[in-house]
This record gives C-alpha cells, sequence and structure tokens, in this order.
C-alpha cells in the first residue's frame, strides 16, 4: 500500500491518497485484499482512497506500465467525490495474442511473457500526479 500526501489544484488542504489492488469484486465493486500478485488471466483493480478530497467531479488517470517501462494501457475517467473519504477505481485486463488459444491450453504464459514481472502503476487526479504503486504479475 502507497501512502501519498498532496496539495491539490492549489488548494488550501492536502488530500491522502492511498493505494492497493485486487482481483476480487462484489457486484460490481471491487474489494480490498492487499493483492500484490496476479496471474496473467487475472482482471486487476487498482483502488484509490482518498481523504480530504473536494465535493465535485475529478478527471482520474491511472497509467499502467510493464515491466519493461512501457505504458501498457491508460484508463481515463471522472470521478465525483461526496465525501471526504472516496474510493475511486479502475481496471485492466491483459489480453494474450489472438492466435495462442491452443498452445496456452497447455502453458498458460505463452504469449504473455512480456508481461511477467513488476508493473508500476500512476495515478493522476486533476493532472497532477498523486501516487505511483507496483504490483506482480506471474502465469
Amino acid at each position: 500500500m502507497l501512502l501519498a500526501m498532496l496539495l491539490l489544484c492549489g488548494a488550501a488542504h492536502a488530500i491522502e491518497v492511498t493505494t492497493s489492488f485486487s482481483s476480487r469484486t462484489s457486484g460490481d465493486v471491487p474489494q480490498r485484499t492487499g493483492e500484490t500478485e496476479f496471474t496473467c488471466s487475472d482482471t486487476i483493480y487498482a483502488l484509490i482512497d482518498t481523504r480530504g478530497l473536494a465535493e465535485g467531479l475529478h478527471d482520474i488517470e491511472i497509467h499502467w506500465f510493464d515491466p519493461r517501462g512501457d505504458r501498457q494501457e491508460l484508463t481515463e475517467f471522472s470521478a465525483h467525490a461526496s465525501s471526504a473519504d472516496t474510493m475511486i477505481w479502475g481496471w485492466m485486463r491483459l489480453h494474450p495474442p489472438e492466435d495462442s488459444g491452443l498452445v496456452r491450453t497447455f502453458d498458460p504464459a505463452h504469449g504473455m511473457r512480456i508481461f511477467i514481472g513488476e508493473w508500476t502503476v500512476k495515478i493522476y487526479i486533476d493532472g497532477k500526479q498523486v501516487a505511483t504503486a507496483h504490483f506482480d504479475v506471474l502465469c
């Protein structure tokens, strides 16, 4: 888990951001599990808990960097903060090459080796980086 303090958009107060990851949901809501290792077939949720985020609409960006340091995915959306404590989440699912189906039956890592290792996630709220966190993918 990562905790960061930031002055956001020139606001007079600091917000706290805690980042964690999960592959489990209850209905449509990801559950806090404290996971740091995922398989190539997991949907990986980045859970962003904020405290002190001003009420209203905020632009969120989650940049997902693979073990080589290449940005694999960019998740962008707007989220509404309605209380002092707000949980925001985004997700990513790794996709194997289309022609790897039969081989993956015998070797789940086939076509996914570039995804194996430590990933870095950078989180931005309203254009300001508020957190960096890491997780591992194992196949």
